[in-house]
């Protein structure tokens, strides 16, 4: 499972967007696997409200495939 890097440092929120292939994730600094997380599938997409989350967020792919996932940070309005 790997998280969040190169986070801005005000980030206070972020958007994240899976792309290709599904993954599972976690927002309790708890490692997820390929069977436990909240399921993520091609094309879905997942808000985190708060910098803890965004530092405990972990994901792991899901299937056999890595993901292509795109993640964009947001602070007071401000988009990264």
């Amino acid at each position: 499972a790997v998280g969040l890097t190169n986070v801005p440092s005000s980030a206070t929120s972020a958007l994240i967007f899976v792309e290709t292939n599904g993954v599972r994730c976690r927002d309790d600094n708890t490692a997820p696997t390929s069977g436990v997380g909240l399921p993520l599938a091609a094309l879905a997409s997942f808000e985190l409200n708060s910098r803890k989350a965004i530092n405990q967020f972990k994901m792991i792919r899901s299937g056999g495939s890595d993901a292509v996932v795109s993640i964009s940070y947001y602070s007071a309005g401000k988009a990264y």
